[in-house]
């Protein structure tokens, strides 16, 4: 980028080529995608493509991905990820140059095409968790993809062999994820539904080749400058705590990945793109900060114990398990998954629950792929989320005298399974007074106001 006379050759499905456009219709077409997609989700979608060769040099160790998530035809998912990848060539923008999952490519060439992109992002379009194996195939590339390099391999004369490395940030496409929590904390979803402005959207694609212009500025710009780790690192931590006082399952994770967009932002508004950008400074904090608030959410209902509770309490709710007001001796109905502690017992009020019997419910209902992690795994998540009350001595599953048997049980505090006003009714939602809600809402938007 110093000189002339530079050529990288990538790989024929790396369409990258900085050497055309207009500068001064580029940055009007920058303009347009901010105008054309709603401008808080637009912020987001644009600093995660121009933060990965960012991340490459920086951050490698804290690469992340975003995903596009919303139904097919209404938000134009393909075509916002078109744009966003454009910036770094003209040859993005045609179909046949996208990374498309299930059909389109296998786990192999994704990993490949992946590796073969460089410090660029890389987009995957369209995933659909409707193929056998899909969702799993899918967690299982993002960390591949995201954690620095492919698996470890020997040749056949037991010697190691060289494993690709990647240093691409992702976008990716579809109308759903999987719903894993460390997956969701990596490739933060993000909703994508709002229908586009067609008329700006029509002018955008007039100019569209113009984009490469904003990516060999950007590019240019990035490769004279120096980071301000310590500010970086202070920034961190301030957004790392509050993702973990909003009650994420990964607040490290999370909180890394909001301040990259944070800092990549604020690089922006030092760079010749700062015309464009800086009319968009409040669309981005909006978008930053509900990054971080919906992200903490689904992130803490994507663990396999939340699913678990969440789908007991539906069980109990629809009469197809019962929990009886008192434990009985020898009841027949196969329904009945546990009772109430009454009197007498340490757990007063609060509800014993047969383990085996609740997990066997939850997979009848859930599927062959509900609850996977073993069953040590699913009560230390209860008793992290705050579901369950463990014994004396810190054992999660409780001895309980049920007639003249002694049974072993989980202990679900009250208000989580059944409501202590209409018996069978539950709510699952610990609530969260007004004023602290707020507040912690403010501190939210104060941590990512951008300078």
């Amino acid at each position: 980028l110093d000189d002339d006379g530079f050529k990288f050759n990538l790989s024929r499905r790396v369409p990258a080529d900085l050497s055309t456009g207009d500068e001064q219709l580029g940055m009007v077409a920058l303009d347009l995608i901010f105008k054309t997609w709603p401008a808080d989700k637009a912020a987001i979608l644009v600093t995660t493509s121009l933060a990965s060769p960012v991340c490459a040099r920086w951050f490698l160790e804290d690469r992340f991905g975003i995903a596009l998530i919303g139904t097919s035809g209404r938000g134009l998912k393909t075509e916002a990820l078109k744009h966003a990848l454009a910036v770094y060539g003209n040859g993005f923008m045609r179909e046949k140059s996208l990374l498309r999952w299930g059909e389109g490519a296998t786990g192999t060439a994704i990993q490949l095409v992946a590796a073969a992109c460089g410090c660029l992002p890389t987009g995957i379009d369209n995933y659909k968790g409707t193929q056998k194996d899909g969702p799993s195939k899918f967690v299982s590339i993002i960390h591949v993809l995201l954690e620095g390099r492919e698996r470890e391999r020997a040749n056949r004369n037991a010697r190691l062999q060289d494993s690709k490395e990647h240093t691409t940030t992702l976008i990716v496409t579809g109308e759903d994820l999987p719903e894993e929590a460390s997956t969701m904390a990596r490739l933060i979803p993000i909703e994508w539904s709002t229908e586009p402005n067609k008329t700006n959207l029509t002018k955008l694609q007039e100019i569209n080749k113009n984009l490469v212009a904003v990516g060999r500025m950007w590019c240019n710009y990035i490769s004279g400058i120096n980071i301000d780790m310590d500010r970086w690192i202070e920034d961190r931590s301030i957004l790392v705590s509050l993702a973990n006082e909003s009650g994420c399952i990964n607040p490290g994770r999370v909180g890394t990945t909001i301040s990259i967009l944070k800092m990549i932002w604020e690089l922006l508004l030092e760079s010749p793109l700062k015309t464009v950008i800086k009319k968009y400074n409040k669309d981005f904090e909006k978008g930053l900060a509900s990054l971080l608030i919906e992200t903490s959410m689904t992130t803490e209902n994507a663990t396999e114990a939340a699913q678990f509770v969440e789908t007991l309490r539906e069980l109990i709710s629809s009469g197809k398990c019962v929990v009886l007001d008192r434990p009985v001796q020898n009841e027949n109905d196969l329904n009945i998954i546990g009772w109430r502690l009454g009197e007498g017992d340490n757990d007063m009020g609060k509800v014993a629950i047969l383990p085996i019997l609740a997990r066997d419910a939850v997979r009848r209902v859930l599927g062959p792929q509900a609850q996977t992690i073993s069953s040590t795994s699913l009560y230390r998540q209860l008793q992290e989320g705050g579901y369950i009350t463990v014994s004396s001595d810190g054992k999660r599953v409780k001895t309980k005298r049920r007639g003249n048997k002694t049974i072993r049980v989980l202990v679900f505090n009250e208000g989580i399974l059944l409501d202590d006003t209409v018996y069978g009714m539950v709510d699952l939602n610990r609530p969260i007074l007004k004023n602290t809600e707020n507040t912690l809402e403010k501190k939210i938007y104060r941590a990512v106001k951008v300078s």
